[in-house]
């Protein structure tokens, strides 16, 4: 696969209030790691107000993106699957990594049918209930993460 024409596309979750903080806290932190290592790396998170950076590559840009997520609410309306469909033109060259607090029917619907949408999809799930990942068609994931182990989540991502 062709690194330089990819990049990371960041999504979070706001449609759940299970584990909320804890999906806050991942995205921060693999945010950070992504800066570090200089990836080319877009976030999105949309619920009442929507919040897009195509290119987060400074310490300016990562702050102003820690500014959002120290006041952002889970207060989306609508399911991440429609997120993801309405936003297939800005992800179709990226790794999309997919945030929530919570692995519902849903998300292993999304998971199951995600071939279109990106060159692939790693869903993170942040719950103490830790399983083991779930594989689907492609380079599409499902990785179950306690926040005590974020740290190691990190390489799943470098990995793609």
């Amino acid at each position: 696969e062709d690194k330089q024409s990819q990049n990371l596309f960041v999504l979070l979750d706001r449609s759940s209030e299970i584990n909320f903080e804890e999906a806050i806290d991942f995205t921060a932190s693999l945010l950070q790691a992504a800066v570090k290592r200089r990836e080319e790396i877009s976030f999105l998170s949309a619920g009442m107000n929507r919040f897009f950076y195509p290119s987060i590559r400074t310490e300016g840009q990562f702050e102003k993106t820690l500014q959002h997520l120290a006041v952002v609410q889970p207060d989306a309306t609508f399911a991440v699957q429609s997120l993801l469909q309405t936003e297939q033109q800005l992800m179709r060259r990226s790794v999309v990594v997919l945030v929530v607090g919570t692995y519902t029917d849903a998300i292993a619907q999304l998971m199951m049918n995600a071939a279109t949408y990106a060159v692939a999809i790693i869903c993170f799930v942040v719950t103490e209930e830790v399983q083991s990942p779930k594989r689907y068609a492609g380079n599409h994931q499902v990785i179950f993460v306690a926040p005590s182990h974020f740290d190691k989540a990190f390489t799943e991502v470098a990995k793609q």
